[in-house]
C-alpha cells in the first residue's frame, strides 16, 4: 500500500476515533457532575469540535498529533480521584469498544452467510477494498486506544496512574506539564533513532488477532 492509499485507508478511522475519544471524555464528565465540557459544545458528535486542525494535520503528515482537550473542573467532581481516572479512561474505553465493533462486523462479513452477500452485490476487487478498509478503521481505533494509555503526560494513562496515588493538586499538575517533554523526546527518539520503544502494534496486532481468530 503506497502512503497516499495508507491515509486515504486510515483517515475516517482517525476522524472517528478523535471524536469519539473526545465525546466520551466529555460525556463520562458531565455524567460525574461536571458541565464544562457540555458549555464549551464537545457533547457532540460533530468531528469539527473536537479536531484541532494543526495536530489532525501533523497525525496525517507525521503520524503523530492530537485533538483539542476536553477541560473539566474537579472541585465540580463528588470522587475526584476516582472521577478524573474515569474521564480519563473513557476515552480509551471509546475506541476499543468501536475497534471490537467493526471486527465483530468483520468476522461477520467472512462467513458463508457474508460471503454470499458481499459476492452478490461487489467484485472480488472491492470485497478486498472493503475488508482492508474496516480493518484499518479498527487497527487505528485500537492504536488511539493503547497510545493514549500510556502513563506518559499529557496522555490519559497518566491521569489514570496518578490515581493510584494520594498527590496533591499542586504536584499533580507539575508531574502533567514536566512529564510531557519525556513523551515528545521518546517520540524523537523513535524517529531519529529507528528504533520502536512504544509498541503500540503489538497491541493492534494483538487484539486483532484475537478477535479475527
Amino acid at each position: 500500500m503506497s502512503y497516499l492509499e495508507n491515509i486515504l485507508y486510515s483517515l475516517p478511522g482517525l476522524v472517528a476515533g478523535f471524536t469519539i475519544h473526545e465525546f466520551f471524555h466529555a460525556f463520562m464528565a458531565y455524567c460525574l457532575g461536571d458541565n464544562t465540557a457540555k458549555e464549551q459544545g464537545r457533547l457532540t458528535l460533530n468531528p469539527l469540535k473536537h479536531l484541532d486542525k494543526l495536530g489532525f494535520l501533523l497525525l496525517v503528515l507525521t503520524g503523530f498529533g492530537w485533538a483539542k482537550p476536553v477541560f473539566f473542573d474537579e472541585d465540580s467532581l463528588k470522587h475526584p480521584r476516582r472521577d478524573k481516572a474515569l474521564i480519563a479512561l473513557a476515552g480509551p474505553v471509546s475506541n476499543f469498544a468501536l475497534a471490537v465493533l467493526i471486527l465483530t462486523g468483520v468476522r461477520f462479513l467472512d462467513t458463508a452467510g457474508g460471503a454470499r452477500f458481499l459476492l452478490a452485490h461487489f467484485s472480488r476487487v472491492a470485497i478486498q477494498r472493503i475488508f482492508l478498509f474496516l480493518i484499518t478503521f479498527a487497527a487505528v481505533n485500537i492504536g488511539i486506544g493503547a497510545f493514549n494509555l500510556i502513563p506518559i503526560p499529557p496522555l490519559d494513562g497518566s491521569r489514570i496512574f496518578l490515581s493510584g496515588f494520594d498527590v496533591d493538586r499542586e504536584t499533580e499538575q507539575k508531574f502533567l506539564r514536566t512529564g510531557g517533554i519525556m513523551l515528545i523526546g521518546l517520540l524523537m527518539l523513535e524517529r531519529l533513532a529507528g528504533i520502536r520503544i512504544l509498541r503500540v502494534e503489538w497491541v493492534v496486532g494483538g487484539l486483532i488477532r484475537l478477535i479475527l481468530r
